[in-house]
């Protein structure tokens, strides 16, 4: 059964989304890497990275894939993380 409010978030929860954040920040990508491209793209491109599955990302060419990848961690590199309010 589905929960309607799934009440806070656990400590575990929390650790593994803090490992996560970690690994990210470990790739060491250059803070301009997308100087020059326009938001909408690299949008476009992380919108497409959130919806691939890991056998897609493997199946990918490799500079493909570090795009992808890059654009999808890019929110935690430029500091622009959104947070929900509340």
């Amino acid at each position: 059964m589905l929960k309607a409010d799934p009440g806070p978030a656990g400590l575990e929860s929390l650790l593994a989304e803090v490992e996560k954040l970690s690994a990210a920040q470990g790739l060491d990508l250059p803070s301009g890497l997308f100087v020059g491209v326009s938001e909408k793209v690299v949008s476009a491109w992380r919108a497409r990275a959130a919806r691939m599955y890991p056998s897609d990302f493997q199946e990918a060419p490799r500079p493909v894939r570090l795009t992808l990848l890059a654009a999808l961690n890019r929110t935690g590199f430029d500091g622009d993380i959104d947070y929900p309010e509340g």
